[in-house]
């Protein structure tokens, strides 16, 4: 009988570790808010609010900035896209900053 318990919880052990990995989300802007890049602001999250638009997975940092992203989506995805893209080039530039002056340019 132990030894059916001990399957028992090692089954719902694996269960449960099996869902937290399915609630990994891969979205669009590399779990930053999509609302705070459309208003010019890095803010990072866990991607627990979420939302999918035209088969695209998007992260917010608040219920209420998902609401305020909806507002005017597709003006708020262009926004978005263009600070992430900035974000993007602004990270390139600090990289081929730091490797030129670690001696390692070029």
């Amino acid at each position: 009988m132990r030894r059916n318990i001990t399957s028992a919880f090692a089954g719902a052990l694996l269960l449960g570790l099996g869902t937290t990995a399915a609630l990994a989300v891969n979205d669009e802007f590399s779990n930053k808010c999509a609302m705070g890049l459309a208003s010019g602001n890095d803010i990072q999250t866990d991607c627990s609010i979420n939302m999918e638009i035209q088969g695209k997975t998007y992260c917010f940092g608040s219920k209420e900035a998902m609401t305020q992203f909806m507002a005017d989506p597709t003006g708020n995805l262009a926004k978005a896209q263009a600070y992430y893209h900035l974000i993007g080039l602004r990270d390139d530039a600090m990289d081929v900053l730091a490797r030129t002056r670690s001696g390692r340019g070029h």
